[in-house]
């Protein structure tokens, strides 16, 4: 808004038409929904941090480890499915650590894992029996020559 334009005839051309173009790099902070640096627009830029640590989160070492060639496939669709499997994982364990914490054992997918024994094997009646771990140091004697 130009206050006191002064006569129309005189008046600049942007000052005479209807509508005016910006071009897009000119104050692109301030082509955006909210102004830059209102209320509305400091909690909107809040959630921010919420996304920068779930980015953390999955490309951190100790838990997903998400980085260039995480994966060895090609082509953008089977990318992106396996980026979908880490993103199913990561909420997966995030849900199991805080169902943990908070002592919640209702859903399935909260309840704590059974100690590994390693593998199963059946019985002769088809049930599971739980094999003992290995206990020697040295390879068999057909392997050791």
């Amino acid at each position: 808004m130009v206050e006191n334009p002064g006569p129309l005839a005189t008046a600049p051309k942007c000052c005479r038409q209807a509508t005016i173009v910006i071009p897009g790099p000119v104050l692109a902070k301030l082509r955006q929904r909210d102004p830059w640096g209102s209320p509305k627009w400091i909690d909107s830029f809040a959630r921010r941090s919420a996304i920068e640590g779930i980015f953390g989160n999955l490309r951190s070492q100790s838990t997903q480890n998400i980085k260039r060639g995480f994966c060895r496939v090609v082509g953008l669709a089977k990318t992106s499915l396996m980026l979908t499997f880490e993103v199913v994982a990561a909420n997966i364990r995030l849900v199991r650590k805080w169902a943990k914490r908070i002592d919640l054992t209702t859903d399935p997918l909260c309840v704590e894992f059974p100690p590994d024994h390693g593998f199963e094997e059946l019985d002769e009646n088809g049930e599971i029996c739980l094999a003992e771990p290995f206990c020697f140091d040295d390879p068999p004697d057909d392997l050791a020559a």
